[in-house]
């Protein structure tokens, strides 16, 4: 007790207490600004895009978090299906890296997002026989209605199709599409890298893929869009797809970050019920005639279409329709000259609230009757038989 009675000693006692003191709250205070800091950077959320049931169609797009089904949107199979990522309160100019993933396989066979695209690929949306829905991917975010925020697109890396049951898919298919349909677009930002962290092997029962991507903030709002596409029948084989299987098998989450909060808890999901299969389609007919031939048949077959209607397209040749064009068999006359004609079946069927249509054609070739040889003798004129294979492909082509 005597220290107390010496101002020096006295002073000296309370100083080394008041240091550690000092130096313990600076601690804690970088400690909390630090983590404060990482927790205003984060992940606000992750939504997918709702275009509406096809009798009450969204146009632009509603963006949602957690499950959509067939009262909320409408899909068919290699469509893909739009998404958008937000982040928030960043620091210009430092880099983040996000982890996207999302389920290739569910149940034994069946396939559910095959790879990733760019938001705005349509795939076979024209088979509903309306123009595809308006998407402002920036709607719903704090970047909505803000000026001079530019998008950047980078090229996705292509998937790889380790265990594929068809050799080379999805791979294949993937690189098929055009540059501009399999990139990753972004807002006040700069993408530095994108690579594969998992590719489950697509003979497993139930598989995912993640992507990391790397960017570097030009500012304090980020915005990451992509779409990832439906896996089809016309692809994978019949009840191989996804809208084979019950429940929401359609799932894109965030799975982790690097100097974000926020991470690991972002989801989506797209019910089988808002996804449709396209009916297949097959014409079979000859595929050469000669003028003023006996009329020709063609046949129509499919898996779950309902409705045909035939007609012709791209004919030099004269051809015309005999009789009915609704039946799955429709007869042609061939025409009165040389050229050529396009059969087209549309084959429809009903859906939830409206129609799918798949669209196939056959070319047929018509030979004049006097067309000479290569070889300067006249050429015998006489058709022949064939049968075309068009998978499923909408109006506008497979995806």
């Amino acid at each position: 007790m005597q220290n107390f009675t010496n101002a020096n000693g006295y002073a000296k006692w309370r100083e080394k207490p008041i240091k550690k003191l000092t130096f313990c709250c600076l601690t804690l205070l970088l400690f909390l600004l630090s983590t404060t800091l990482t927790n205003a950077q984060k992940v606000a959320k992750l939504e997918q895009a709702a275009n509406g049931k096809l009798t009450s169609l969204q146009s632009p797009v509603d963006w949602v978090t957690g499950a959509v089904n067939e009262q909320k949107a409408h899909f068919t199979e290699c469509m893909t299906i739009p998404y958008h990522l937000e982040l928030i309160e960043l620091v210009i100019g430092d880099t983040y890296t996000v982890t996207i993933g999302w389920d290739t396989k569910k149940g034994t066979t069946q396939h559910a997002i095959d790879y990733l695209t760019s938001y705005d690929y349509t795939g076979n949306h024209d088979a509903f026989g309306h123009i595809p829905e308006t998407i402002n991917v920036l709607d719903n975010t704090n970047l909505e209605g803000v000026g001079g925020v530019s998008e950047i697109r980078y090229q996705i890396p292509s998937p790889d199709s380790n265990g594929s049951p068809i050799v080379g898919e999805p791979t294949a298919t993937f690189n098929a599409l055009a540059s501009t349909d399999r990139e990753m677009s972004i807002f006040n930002g700069t993408i530095t890298s994108m690579t594969y962290s998992n590719q489950m092997d697509l003979s497993l029962a139930a598989a995912s893929s993640e992507l990391n991507i790397e960017f570097v903030a030009t500012g304090t709002e980020v915005v990451l869009a992509w779409g990832g596409h439906i896996g089809a029948e016309s692809l994978w084989g019949e009840g191989n797809s996804a809208t084979a299987i019950n429940g929401a098998p359609y799932h894109m989450f965030n799975s982790s970050c690097v100097g974000l909060s926020g991470c690991g808890s972002k989801e989506v999901q797209l019910q089988a019920s808002a996804v449709e299969s396209l009916p297949s389609c097959l014409v079979s007919g000859p595929t050469d005639a000669c003028e003023e031939e006996t009329n020709l048949i063609f046949t129509a077959t499919t898996d779950t279409g309902e409705l045909y209607e035939w007609s012709l397209i791209n004919n030099t040749s004269n051809a015309s329709i005999v009789g009915v064009n609704t039946n799955a068999n429709v007869t042609v006359d061939p025409g009165t000259m040389g050229g050529s004609f396009e059969i087209q079946v549309v084959i429809s069927k009903t859906v939830t609230s409206g129609a799918l249509n798949t669209t196939c054609s056959q070319v047929v070739t018509v030979n004049s009757s006097n067309d000479a040889g290569g070889d300067g003798t006249e050429r015998f004129c006489e058709g022949s038989g064939s049968d075309i294979d068009l998978e499923a492909s909408g109006t506008g082509g497979s995806g």
